[in-house]
């Protein structure tokens, strides 16, 4: 009786094991709701901020879009995931959009989400209204490539610091949402790179276009520009007032570094990066988001996106024509920008 028993607990605990691994294998392929999703409606006008440069932009690109094109994408993609609710499809289509407006503007970003990217994939299958879109808001193409999947573990130096970019752009134009973060796979994980931050102290705004930014699109449409001017002092500035802090060993809090609540945990993520250890950037960039999320039910956690359930950094290579600039590399996950 005993070795009975002991045979079906070894058979109990194996089938155990083998659901745990077939829901990781979903969850990595980015197939499992996360109900984040479906508790709130994406935001008005991509959630930009009223009076930003970049709200100019995101009516742009609503416009540019045909249409009945979101629900011609959307059929597609019901087809290979018939179960998905209408709020979790609204928020995919939803930062679709906020990556092609960040692509507009950028001279690459990558992608990390392979829900996005199947939606971003489907959008190609249109090909002449996709290509009359991107010129209409940027002026030429945003590229796409397939690229094999790959777990966030195994990111490389350059990937994370890609990442890093990735995620200060998106928090100074965007308010991180936890839908977004179960999207994206959590912000603000990794330092921006030394490198890049004393580039952005030293150099002045037309080389930093140039090597940070989408030099056609930024020049032909005045939006645009607008948008890479606002990023650029607005990193200038972050550094500057997180510099001050370091000279005069202070730890100050996310508030510190701009009282309208705008890109506070861009100005935190700058001087927690400035300290160059790792582990002090994770505790400190953990402690403002948990004192953030504490006045806020809104605020996307920087360990809160669950990275497995998005396949961030999974799903696709993309590449826009040209050189992929100094500020990010297009080769490793998938990354958009509008090519001349």
């Amino acid at each position: 009786m005993i070795g009975l028993l002991l045979v079906a607990a070894a058979v109990a605990g194996g089938a155990l094991l083998i659901n745990v691994i077939r829901k990781s294998s979903r969850t990595n392929q980015g197939l499992q709701i996360d109900r984040r999703l479906l508790r709130r409606t994406p935001p008005a006008a991509l959630g930009v901020r009223p009076g930003q440069p970049a709200e100019q932009a995101a009516v742009r690109l609503e416009s540019s879009l045909p249409p009945d094109m979101e629900a011609r994408v959307k059929d597609r993609v019901l087809k290979n995931r018939p179960g998905m609710k209408d709020r979790e499809w609204d928020w995919i289509w939803f930062e679709l959009k906020r990556f092609f407006l960040m692509s507009a503007v950028m001279r690459s970003v990558n992608m990390y989400s392979a829900r996005v990217d199947k939606a971003w994939h489907e959008f190609l299958m249109f090909s002449r209204e996709y290509q009359q879109f991107c010129e209409r808001f940027c002026g030429a193409m945003i590229h796409h490539a397939p690229h094999a999947p790959r777990s966030d573990a195994r990111l490389q130096t350059q990937e994370r610091e890609e990442r890093a970019w990735f995620d200060w752009v998106y928090g100074e134009l965007f308010e991180p949402d936890q839908a977004s973060g179960s999207i994206w796979g959590s912000f603000y994980r990794y330092p921006l790179p030394q490198a890049v931050i004393k580039e952005f102290e030293q150099a002045d705004h037309e080389t930093l276009k140039q090597s940070f930014f989408n030099p056609a699109a930024t020049a032909a449409f005045p939006d645009l520009q607008a948008v890479a001017d606002m990023l650029i002092d607005r990193m200038k500035r972050q550094i500057k007032e997180a510099k001050t802090h370091h000279e005069r060993g202070e730890r100050p809090g996310r508030e510190s570094f701009d009282p309208t609540g705008i890109g506070v945990l861009g100005g935190a993520m700058i001087f927690a990066s400035m300290a160059g250890d790792p582990h002090i950037y994770d505790e400190y960039m953990r402690d403002q988001q948990l004192n953030r999320q504490s006045g806020s039910s809104c605020g996307a956690s920087v360990y809160g996106g669950d990275d497995d359930k998005n396949g961030g950094g999974n799903g696709s290579s993309c590449s826009s024509d040209g050189d992929s600039g100094s500020g990010s590399s297009c080769g490793s996950s998938c990354s958009g920008g509008c090519s001349s």
